[in-house]
């Protein structure tokens, strides 16, 4: 019952006891009790407190960050190249590259791998069984963009322990370049780093299977990350970094070298890095393509990208990868998601002119949409003859688009 019909009843009842009488002969108590009963209603209703009903709390808005991330191959600077590339002053590569360089210009991070060591101008440039690169090409690469360069190769200690000490002192100049693979010290090669990029975290590594029959220094091991041994020590550095960052990037130096297919070391790694938190693996060392696949869904892997530039003579060495992605990174609340979307690969081409047995000249990179019959006679059939190798285990990776 509400409190005005609790005063009507109250004054009903007070209507019927004074029944019988004039209302003029009402006494003055029963007039103080209705206005008693009166005024205590109006306090009640003045003191309720309103109903305060809570709003709603907005459900929390996702967040998305994306990074791209563009790849290519090897690196293998022959003495042809550098003969090509001398100037009065040096060395100067930029024209070799220069194709390449308009494509990956429109990613965040860039990736190669430097085959053949900048062991130190000092020593001069020397090419196969023993390489020594000039500074210059890294100053091209560099010019270009690229900024995630891997050294662990079978060819990083072809200039001996003071060779990787040039090589890093040269890349730690290059402001935005992040190398991964050879170290001056054992807390370099075990510090798990996280990087940045657009409000995306990654970390970058880089193994090879071996250097050519030669070693670190005895006391000195971590200089090179060879997995040979040294496997478990490669999976939890991996894993560790998996629960660090969102995004875990490794460029491996495995597989056969010549063989367009995938040997079973190959593929049993990199199952091994899937389970233990890669995102994306970036194969190199065989001179040659091989295919490309998801593992575990989650993860893309190039088991090699090929030579990206290189003066190999044969045609299956000229080929290479190049390959784009996208990182995309959705922030929902406490909730991350983070995803390897837009997948795409393309193939490359380096052309020269040989002048000898062992000399070339006119040496350039061009992706196989710029070629024309003139640079590379039947060059649609070629390309098609490599993107069957390429898609060979997965071809639901797109083509083209990089």
């Amino acid at each position: 019952m509400n409190y005005r019909s609790l005063i009507f009843c109250l004054l009903s009842a007070v209507f019927i006891m004074s029944s019988g009488c004039a209302i003029e002969s009402l006494h003055a108590d029963d007039n103080d009790v209705i206005e008693s009963l009166v005024i205590a209603s109006s306090s009640v209703e003045e003191d309720t407190p309103d109903v305060v009903v809570p709003t709603p709390t907005p459900a929390p808005q996702p967040q998305e960050y994306r990074a791209s991330l563009f790849m290519t191959g090897d690196a293998l600077i022959h003495g042809s190249i550098w003969l090509d590339s001398m100037t009065s002053s040096g060395y100067d590569f930029s024209d070799k590259v220069e194709r390449i360089a308009q494509v990956a210009s429109k990613y965040d991070l860039r990736y190669y791998n430097q085959e053949t060591i900048i062991g130190g101008d000092e020593r001069g440039p020397s090419g196969y069984p023993q390489f020594n690169t000039p500074s210059q090409w890294g100053d091209a690469m560099y010019d270009a963009g690229f900024n995630l360069v891997s050294t662990a190769t079978n060819h990083c200690l072809d200039q001996g322990a003071s060779g990787i000490e040039n090589s890093l002192r040269y890349w730690a100049g290059k402001e935005g370049v992040v190398t991964a693979g050879t170290y001056l010290t054992k807390e370099d090669q075990e510090a798990i780093v996280v990087h940045e990029i657009n409000g995306i975290t990654y970390a970058f590594f880089s193994w090879t299977y071996g250097m050519n029959g030669l070693s670190a220094p005895i006391d000195r091991p971590y200089m090179v990350n060879c997995y040979a041994g040294r496997e478990q020590e490669m999976l939890d550095q991996v894993a560790k970094a998996d629960k660090m960052c969102d995004v875990v990037i490794i460029a491996m130096h495995w597989g056969t070298e010549y063989s367009m297919s995938v040997n079973d070391e190959q593929h049993d790694l990199a199952r091994k890095l899937s389970d233990a938190g890669a995102d994306i693996i970036i194969g190199n060392h065989p001179h040659v393509i091989e295919p490309m696949e998801w593992i575990n869904g989650k993860t893309i892997c190039f088991y090699a990208m090929g030579n990206m530039i290189s003066a190999q003579s044969g045609e299956e060495n000229l080929v290479a990868v190049m390959a784009g992605l996208d990182i995309v990174k959705t922030v929902t609340g406490e909730v991350i998601d983070v995803k390897i979307e837009n997948v795409r690969a393309d193939l490359l081409w380096t052309t020269y002119r040989r002048i000898s047995s062992d000399l070339v000249d006119n040496v350039k990179v061009y992706p196989f949409n710029e070629l024309t019959d003139d640079i590379l006679w039947n060059h649609e059939e070629i390309y098609k003859k490599y993107l069957a190798i390429l898609q060979s285990l997965d071809d639901s990776i797109a083509i083209g688009g990089v």
